[in-house]
């Protein structure tokens, strides 16, 4: 009885993320749209591969990591279009066993906040790190961005809440999630085992 009512729970948490991402991908359509962008075409394809990854992929229980890596950069690739200035990115996961696998979305709600309430999306000096790697059987997921302070106010943190109760229900307390800024730069490292 109780696996069931955490298996509903969790069901309920993941689908709570579909709509928070869809209506910030839509945002930045309708911003390309807005700006009669040639890119807009490019955005919708791109929407597309995500919204197949929500019907085949985000249903399951637990996924390939080089599917979430893939849904991750195509959604990247969506805000770096957004973006007047593209920011300075690095992902590195080379060396990542990238057959293991995780429970789907868990990665998003991280790299959605760089772009929602970090960088800031009309200046050039904007820097996102992202790393994946395994050590001792948990997978390692950190970001790094630069912060501005006009970026600050923003955010109901309806993300992070959302992903802080999926990793309780998934891991009890096998996890860790914290988050500290370091000067003009915001720091998020989620650690949980494979």
């Amino acid at each position: 009885m109780q696996l069931q009512q955490a298996a509903a729970e969790l069901n309920l948490l993941k689908a709570q993320v579909q709509p928070h991402f869809l209506f910030n991908t839509l945002n930045n359509i309708y911003y390309l749209a807005y700006t009669k962008s040639d890119l807009a075409a490019t955005v919708i394809a791109r929407l597309s591969s995500i919204m197949r990854y929500f019907v085949d992929e985000a249903p399951k229980e637990k996924v390939p990591l080089s599917t979430e890596i893939s849904f991750l950069k195509n959604y990247i690739e969506l805000e770096q279009i957004r973006m007047l200035h593209a920011a300075t990115l690095s992902f590195d996961h080379e060396g990542v066993d990238e057959m293991v696998r995780i429970p789907p979305m868990l990665l998003i709600p991280l790299v959605e906040n760089i772009y929602k309430h970090g960088v800031d999306k009309s200046v050039p000096e904007n820097e996102i790190c992202i790393n994946l790697k395994m050590e001792n059987g948990k997978l390692n997921f950190n970001t790094r961005n630069t912060v501005h302070p006009v970026e600050k106010a923003g955010g109901s943190g309806v993300g992070l809440d959302n992903l802080r109760k999926r990793l309780q229900l998934l891991f009890g307390n096998d996890f860790t999630l914290t988050s500290e800024q370091d000067g003009n730069h915001y720091k998020v490292a989620l650690i949980f085992p494979v």
